[in-house]
Parts: C-alpha cells; structure tokens; sequence
C-alpha cells in the first residue's frame, strides 16, 4: 500500500507540473536487458549479499508511437537500483519515472533528448539449468539440464581459454543448442559448433522473434558481443547465454505504465558466467615441449624436430583423439606472425579414435618430422597437442641464413 502510495504521489505531482498528459496516442513500449548471473552462487549459502544475486545490466526502455507530446509514468518493482538513467525516484526496491515523450524521445530539463529509460540493479533469482563441462580423455564434455518450467531459448554455450604463449593461440568453442524444453537434458552430440558471427546472428534473430526491432537487436549485439565472445581481459571463461520467455521477465521485473500501452514487448538475454570445468586440472600437469636439432641453418639445410608431451602429475593421464592425429606445429614469421608452414595441412589421417596413456614423470614423443626453409629469416616454431583446448609448448626460435 505504502508503495502504491507513492505511485499516486508521483502521478498527481509531475501532472501538476507538467500540464495534462496526451492520453490518446497508441503506443508499444520495447524493452531488453541483459541479466547476468555467476554459476558459483548456485551452490553458495553464506554471503555478505543474498544468494542468487542477479545483476541486471543495461535494460533500456523505448518507446514507439509517440509523436506528440506525452507524459508517460513507468514503475519497474523487485530490483536493487544502482543506476537510472534519466533521474527517477528510487524508493526501496522500486523505480519510478516520469518522463515527457515526444518522437519517442525523452525530453530532459535541460532542453535535450534521450532516447531511451536506462536502468541496473539486482535482483534475486536461482540459475535455471544445471551446466556441467567435464575435461575427459584429452577433450571436453557438456552436459545441460533446464530445471525450470519454461523454455530456455536459443541456447548457447561459450568456452575460451586465452593463451599467453604467443598472440595466435586463443581457442574458442562456441556450441548452439537451440531450445531446451523444460526438465530436458542435452548432451555434446546435441550441439552444433558454431563462429562468433553465427552465434551473433542466433541473438539478434531470437530478440527480433520476441519483438525488438532490428536496431534495438543490433545495438544489444553491439554492446553485448565482446563480453560474450571476447572477453580478452579474462584468461579462460565458460558462459551460457539463452533468452528466457517475457512472462519470467515480467515475473523477475514487473513493469506498470501510465498510460497503459497497446503492447510492451521483453526480451531478457541471461549470461551465466563462471561455469567450471571438472578434470581440467589435468592440463596442468601436461607440458609439451619442442626439440629441435638447430637453431641457425641455411636454406640448403633440413630442421628436424620432435614434439614430446610428458606427464608432470603423480597419477596417469589418458587422451582420446578423434583420429590419428596427435599433435601439430607451424612455422610463423617472428616479425608479424605469419604462417608459413603447417605441418598437418598437407596430411590425411585415419578415422580412428587413438587412445594415449601418460604414466606419471614419463614424456613420449607424439610427433617427429622436418622443415626446410624456403626463404631467409627468423621464424617461431609453435607446437601443440590437439586436445579441447589445446595444450602448446613454448615456441623455440630458429634463424634462417
């Protein structure tokens, strides 16, 4: 009552100011907000703030249809405001707006215009699907359930690990599921890889379904893709990310306006963040090394080299390969790493599943071959072992007279 109080306060107290709000425009209201949630908190009891924290980044509110001048009252309940965006009155976990609209832009005091409501906070809410990714035989596994009883859409999961070896050796998976139903389990073999640039397009299409225009897709897209994709400020990361149906958005955030709109469309994109990786200790205790019979030849000459993988740990690592394949090096420019020579993209192996096995403190060697140089130079020679990640040695530096 108490909160309804105020809502009427606000209303009565901008009309008297403002003069009488323009009742008989037929407006939509397009809203998206990001929702971004550590999978860490999922299983944490004791905190310093509530369990389920979920921060709301950057829901932006437009309007549609309003040419002439309007005063328009918004109310957004249940969130921890920590920012708005033009001023409103934040009272306990409410937001309140009142706002003059005029070509769907905000007027300000100041005589400009704002094309949006802007607002970030937290809410509370529980992560909805249980995600494991397991490192196992030398690649990794996932495995989803949706817990909830609404669809998870358009799923997509992310996994980058940032190398800090060379500038070249970043690896990224990028895996769509497509809807997960309710109480439904998806598996590896459910998921299709996928670039960045298609995983762009799956959002943007998917928050046009919901009811954005594409401007409004595209500006999400913008400001959210490098979180998603390339977050190179983090040096390995596992993220979710899915669109969850606008009645849960109107459930997490509920929305009142004044007047009352002929539609309001929400398109909530949820991040889970922070997803572990189980067994991927095991990496650790790999190390792939380089040897090389030279480090100064001529172009006349041959480089031999072997690629060796030894087991640091005190227990028995086993890897699986999809074929034959077990390792891989190139030869990059040291100027501007530029690939001169791949050693595998001249070869063919057998589709068979090989198996390896690394008893504690005993390195193998996984590849031997040769090079000849073909132009002077210095060169970097990058070597690999093809798991999921891979796992690189430190390249060794060669000089070609």
């Amino acid at each position: 009552m108490k909160k309804l109080s105020v809502w009427l306060i606000l209303i009565l107290t901008i009309t008297v100011f403002s003069g009488c709000m323009e009742i008989h425009q037929n407006f939509e209201i397009h809203e998206w907000g990001v929702f971004v949630e550590s999978y860490r908190d999922k299983n944490t009891s004791a905190l310093t703030e509530p369990p389920y924290s979920l921060i709301v980044r950057k829901p932006v509110i437009y309007f549609h249809g309003l040419k002439r001048y309007a005063d328009i009252f918004v109310k957004i309940d249940n969130i921890e405001a920590s920012k708005v965006i033009p001023d409103a009155i934040v009272y306990e976990h409410t937001i309140f707006w009142g706002v003059t609209v005029k070509d769907d832009q905000i007027l300000l005091p100041n005589g400009s215009t704002y094309p949006y409501l802007f607002y970030e906070g937290k809410i509370n809410y529980t992560v909805p699907a249980d995600i494991n990714i397991t490192f196992t035989n030398g690649k990794l596994e996932y495995t989803i359930r949706n817990n909830c009883n609404y669809t998870l859409h358009d799923f997509i999961l992310v996994c980058i690990d940032h190398n800090s070896i060379w500038p070249y050796d970043d690896w990224r998976e990028i895996l769509y599921f497509g809807d997960i139903e309710p109480n439904e389990t998806v598996t590896l073999a459910d998921g299709e890889k996928i670039d960045m640039e298609n995983a762009e397009n799956i959002i943007k299409e998917g928050c046009m379904d919901y009811g954005l225009d594409e401007n409004e897709a595209e500006e999400l897209i913008n400001y959210w893709s490098g979180y998603w994709f390339s977050p190179y400020d983090l040096q390995s990361c596992n993220r979710a990310i899915f669109i969850v149906p606008q009645d849960v958005y109107d459930s997490l955030l509920p929305i009142s306006v004044i007047p009352e709109p002929s539609d309001i469309k929400r398109v909530g994109v949820f991040t889970i963040t922070d997803i572990p990786i189980a067994g991927k200790e095991m990496l650790g205790n790999i190390s792939v090394n380089v040897s090389i019979d030279k480090q100064n030849l001529s172009l006349k000459e041959t480089l031999n080299l072997s690629v060796m993988l030894t087991n640091l740990g005190n227990v028995s690592i086993n890897l699986s390969f999809p074929n034959a394949q077990i390792a891989d090096f190139m030869v990059v420019g040291l100027s501007d790493g530029s690939i001169i020579y791949r050693w595998s993209d001249d070869k063919f192996f057998a589709e068979v599943i090989t198996n390896i096995t690394v008893k504690p403190n005993e390195t193998i060697t996984v590849l031997e071959s040769n090079w000849q140089p073909q132009r002077k130079g210095e060169y970097l020679i990058l070597a690999w072992i093809v798991t999921n990640p891979p796992v690189y040695a430190i390249p060794v530096e060669i000089n070609v007279n």
